[in-house]
C-alpha cells in the first residue's frame, strides 16, 4: 500500500491531535501507527481514555493523524528519555499492559481505588493432620451467596466494607434455625510455575494481552505471588487493561486452568 498522506515518523515525539498526549512514535505502517504515551505529560494535558501515560504497550492510531506539536529529545524530561530507552524491555518482562509509575503515583492510584486487604495464607506444617470434613464444609460455604446482595463470600464487596456477608438461615426439624456461615477469608492461590506455554498453545485466551493472560500477570505481580481471589481481582482492576465485564468469572476460569496445569496451587 502507498504511504502517501502519512504524516507520522517513527522515532519522533509528537502530540497527536487525537487527544493531546505526549507520545513516542514507535512504528508506522500504511494502515496504522503504533505510539506509546510517555509517563511525564505536558502541564496542559488532560487525561482521556485514549492513552495511559507510561503504558509500555503501543496504541494503534491512524498513520494520517496530525500532530499539534513536534517535541525534540532535548525538550523531554529525564524520566521520559529513560522511558524511551527502557519501555521495550519492560514490555517484554511484564506484558503490554504494564504501566511505568513512580512510588508516589502508585500510592495515589491505590488510594483512588478500592482498598483490598492482602491476606497471606500460611501453609500447614508437613505431616499435620488435615480435617477433610472441615475443608468440605468450607468449600460448600464458599458457594453460598449473601442474602443481602446475592454475591459469594469471596466477592470484593465483602472485604471492603461495602456489604457485610450474611449467610442464609436453615430451618431444622424442631423448628429452630441454624446459621450457615462461610469462612472468614477465602482460599488463597500461589503461582508456583511461570511457564504457561502449554496453556497458551491450548487456549488463545492465555495469549499475551488476553484476559486469562492478565490473570496470570496479576498473580505474578502479587507479593510472594500469593493472594486471595479478591486480591487477584483487585490487581486486575489496576493493571491499566480494558475493564472486564465480569472479572470474577474470568478470574475463576483462568485459575481453574492454571491449577489444573500445575502452574498455580490452592493454599
Amino acid at each position: 500500500m502507498s504511504n502517501r498522506g502519512v504524516t507520522l515518523v517513527p522515532g519522533t515525539i509528537r502530540v497527536p491531535q487525537v487527544d493531546g498526549s505526549l507520545a513516542y512514535v514507535e512504528d508506522v505502517q500504511p494502515t496504522f501507527a503504533g505510539v506509546v504515551a510517555l509517563p511525564d505529560q505536558l502541564p496542559t494535558h488532560v487525561l482521556t481514555q485514549v492513552f495511559t501515560p507510561g503504558r509500555v504497550g503501543a496504541k494503534r492510531i491512524s498513520p494520517f493523524s496530525s500532530a499539534d506539536k513536534v517535541v525534540t529529545v532535548e525538550e523531554l524530561t529525564e524520566r521520559n528519555r529513560e522511558f524511551i530507552g527502557t519501555y521495550e524491555q519492560l514490555r517484554k518482562a511484564h506484558g503490554p499492559n504494564f504501566v511505568s509509575r513512580t512510588p508516589e503515583e502508585q500510592a495515589a492510584l491505590e488510594a483512588a481505588n478500592v482498598s483490598v486487604t492482602k491476606v497471606h495464607p500460611t501453609r500447614a506444617p508437613r505431616g499435620a493432620p488435615v480435617d477433610k470434613a472441615a475443608k468440605r464444609a468450607a468449600r460448600r460455604a464458599a458457594k453460598i451467596p449473601c442474602v443481602k446482595c446475592s454475591l459469594l463470600p469471596v466477592h470484593p464487596d465483602h472485604h471492603t466494607g461495602k456489604c457485610e456477608y450474611e449467610a442464609p438461615v436453615k430451618k431444622t426439624r424442631g423448628g429452630t434455625t441454624t446459621g450457615i456461615t462461610g469462612p472468614k477469608e477465602p482460599a488463597g492461590y500461589q503461582l508456583i510455575h511461570d511457564d504457561i506455554s502449554a496453556l497458551q498453545a491450548a487456549n488463545d485466551k492465555f495469549a499475551q494481552g488476553n484476559r486469562f493472560y492478565r490473570v496470570f500477570l496479576a498473580m505474578k505481580n502479587l507479593p510472594e505471588r500469593t493472594g486471595t481471589l479478591a486480591n487477584i481481582i483487585a490487581a486486575l482492576a489496576m493493571d491499566a487493561g480494558k475493564p472486564m465485564t465480569d472479572p470474577e468469572k474470568v478470574t475463576r476460569r483462568a485459575l481453574k486452568q492454571l491449577v489444573g496445569a500445575g502452574n498455580v496451587a490452592a493454599v
